[in-house]
Formats: C-alpha cells, structure tokens, sequence
C-alpha cells in the first residue's frame, strides 16, 4: 500500500516538490497592547474617518481578541493554526485532485486505501501496475461504502471498465472484512459471493488475459475464498436438515446432528471466529488488482467479449447436458457451477446488451437457485455418511442413502422444469451482447 499524498491544505511538499512557504511578515517596530493586536491593518492607514458603530463582541470574541498571538513564530506554524490553505494547483468544483483523500476519509478513525484518480490515464504498463497495486479508496463510514453489485462503466473504454469493476468488487470485499466481527453471518456470504463473481469475469477473460495470467488471478482468487467454507457449512447443514421430512426410527439421528451443527453454529455467533479467517482470507486479494492492471491489453474489442461468453456458454452446456445424462454427483455439483458462472458473466454484461441476454441470465439464476437445493441435499448425505463411526447405533448411512435419493428425485424435477436451458446456438445466444459498446471505445 503507497502512502497517501500529502494534502494540499497543509504546509511541506507536494507530489515531490518544495515545501510550500508563506510570505514573510515584516516584524512589527513596536508591539501593540494585546487588546488591539488584532486591529493592525495590513496596509498603510488611511485618512482618519469615523468608523461605524459595530455591535459589542461576543465573550468569545473577546477571548479570541485579548488571547495572545503568535507574534514571531514560524509562518509555517502559523498556517496551520489558522487553518488557511496555501496555494497550490486549482481544482475544478466537485473534483478532487490525483491521490487527495475525500474528507470523509481524513475523518479521525476512518480506515482508508489510496485511489488511483480518474485522471490518471496513462496506459502504460508500469503505471497501470501501480494504480492496481494502490487499490481503491473505501471508508470505514457507511457513507463511503463501496459498490455491492458489479457494473459495467459505460464512460469508460472496455480495459478500463474491467479494472475498474474488478477494484470495486476488491474494495467491497474488503469492507465486508471490516464488519466480519458486527455483521459475522452477512459478512461471510457477501465476501464469498464477491469473490465468486470476481473469479467469473476473471474466467470469462481466460483467452484475453492469457494463460499464465489467467492461472495467476484465479489461483489468488480461489485461495482467497476457500478457507471461508467452513464458515457457513454449519448454517446450510442445519437448514437443509430442517428440509427433509422426517423418516421412522430417524428422530435420534437428526437430534444427534441437530445438536452437533447447533453447537457448531454457537461458536461462531461472536464473530470473532469469521473477523479471523476472513482477515486471513483476503491476503491475497492485495496482489490482484496489479497483476489484472498490468497483464490485461489496452485494446480489447466488443468481439473478444462475444467470443469469451460464447466459450463459456458452451462449457455451461456441456456440463449441464452431461449431468443429465450421467446423474453423477460430481457431474451435477460442475453443472451448477458453469451455470452459476455464466450467470455471474451475464449479469455484468447486461448493461451493455440486449434485452434478449438480460432475461437469459435471470432464468439461469432460476436455474442456479434450483441446481443449489439439490446440491445441498447431496452435501448433507455426504456429510452425514462421513460422521458415520460417531453416530453409530443410528443408521447413519441408510439416512445418507435416503438423502441421495430424494437428491436425485429433486434433480429429475429441475430437468423436467427447466427442460435444456442451452438449447439454443452459441452463435445465437451471444447476438447483441456487449451492443452498448462500439470498437472506438475499445
């Protein structure tokens, strides 16, 4: 993290250069009284003239007038007790200057990470490595939370909408961190679900970026939000069970894991446990935005967009049509996988495209909600026939095996429901997409 630029209104250097001086007061030939110190005009007197009746101070205005002044100390002091801006480069109205913090940020207490200016357009490699590496500005206030949903920057050309989406979602990543401890259970899925949809865009770009890149940026963000598993397995374990009808002779069994996953769950109520791991977690989300600001090309044309979700509509496809033919479990868990990615991949790019594609990827994520009910049901027998040398006495394994049926029976009713949502040409499918767009802004 660089440091942050020194403030304008404060007196040393700025941006490298000298410090800033204030012009030097000639010192007085004789010291006036205290009491009308403050009344020494700054320019030659005039002619005497009866001044206007002015109303009686206020008592701090007479404490003001009769404290002393710093006659004689450094101007540089000074300054800075009166709080007077020294000058410096003017900046238009509503704008802040390259690298200024907002003033929410010099707030005291407020935790801040330096912004790249949108000014600062140059396009090189090396200064776009260290505009990644800066980050984003993101207060610890409410009113300076960042972005929770991943947007297209129409203003934009389409490199610098990629790098600026993918420091929103780190910077929103990282302030769900920060109230991991206040908010543990809404922390934990907002931060994984970023993440998830940093890794989606990230994956749409595969050819783009190369594969060397590629690997880097999904790796570190793979890493980033696999340790936080554990975190909510207890939540959705529990909530499933709660689900599933109960069976004869299976009430001591749920009781059994009941109790366990409740026990599981209280441990995690004070938050301390998800401010922990997810303080671990987001280590290495502090490399990424340089490596995408560096690897990622200066020119990237809408028809590299088509091409990269036309790629990953037809490995959605693939996998979902082999699920259907296999029933495997691990078939069906990358099915809703590539369904939840391209989901993911399209909502991002629903700005900029037709109204055709906007209502595709709602009915994928109808699609993903449904793919997400029966995964948890194959995860809860999973995880109830691994408990089986603890519930001994129990059954657990014929209740493991009731689980994977009702599974199955849950995913021949998501098939027969949504029938082949890939039925259409990839061609086809990705017709209009990124028409918000045109090869100049690229």
């Amino acid at each position: 993290m660089r440091p942050l630029e020194p403030d304008p209104s404060e007196t040393g250097p700025r941006n490298g250069g000298s410090p800033s001086k204030l012009p030097a007061e000639a010192p007085p030939a004789e010291t006036p009284p205290a009491e009308s110190r403050r009344n020494i005009p700054d320019s030659p007197p005039s002619p005497p003239a009866s001044p206007p009746a002015s109303p009686p101070a206020s008592r701090l205005q007479q404490k003001r007038i009769s404290a002393p002044s710093p006659v004689g100390k450094d101007p540089t002091t000074s300054a800075k007790r009166s709080k007077k801006p020294i000058a410096g480069p003017k900046v238009a109205r509503g704008t802040r200057a390259p690298g200024k913090k907002s003033s929410t940020a010099r707030k005291k207490g407020a935790s801040t990470r330096v912004v790249p200016h949108p000014s600062e357009k140059d396009d090189t490699a090396e200064s776009r490595r260290s505009k990644g590496r800066a980050g984003i500005v993101s207060s610890a206030s409410d009113a300076e939370k960042p972005k929770s949903s991943l947007r297209w920057h129409h203003a934009s050309s389409i490199p610098h909408s990629i790098r600026a989406t993918f420091d929103e979602g780190i910077a929103y990543a990282h302030w769900m961190v920060d109230r991991a401890r206040e908010h543990p259970e809404t922390s934990v899925h907002e931060y994984r679900k970023t993440v998830r949809r940093l890794r989606a865009i990230i994956r749409l770009l595969r050819d783009i970026l190369g594969p060397m890149s590629f690997r880097s940026l999904d790796t570190g963000l793979r890493s980033a939000v696999t340790p936080t598993s554990g975190l909510r397995d207890a939540r959705i374990l529990l909530a499933t069970l709660e689900q599933v009808p109960t069976a004869p002779g299976t009430k001591k069994l749920r009781r059994a894991l009941r109790d366990e996953w409740v026990a599981r769950q209280e441990e995690l109520e004070n938050g301390d446990e998800e401010a922990r791991v997810l303080a671990a977690s987001r280590l290495p989300l502090a490399r990424l935005p340089g490596e995408l600001a560096s690897d990622l090309p200066t020119v990237i044309a809408p028809e590299d967009l088509q091409n990269a979700t036309r790629e990953s509509y037809r490995r959605a496809r693939q996998a979902f049509r082999k699920a259907v033919r296999s029933g495997e479990d691990a078939d069906i868990h990358a099915a809703r996988k590539r369904t939840k990615e391209l989901r993911y991949q399209l909502e991002w790019l629903a700005e900029v495209s037709s109204d055709r594609i906007g209502k595709r990827w709602k009915r994928l994520a109808e699609l993903a909600q449904d793919l997400g009910d029966v995964t948890d049901l194959l995860v809860l027998g999973h995880s109830v026939e691994a408990q089986a040398r603890d519930l001994r006495g129990l059954r657990p394994k014929r209740f493991a095996r009731r689980l994977h049926k009702l599974a199955l029976e849950r995913w021949e009713q998501v098939v027969d429901a949504h029938g082949d949502p890939f039925d259409e040409p990839s061609g086809k499918f990705v017709r209009g997409l990124a028409s918000g767009t045109s090869p100049g802004q690229a």
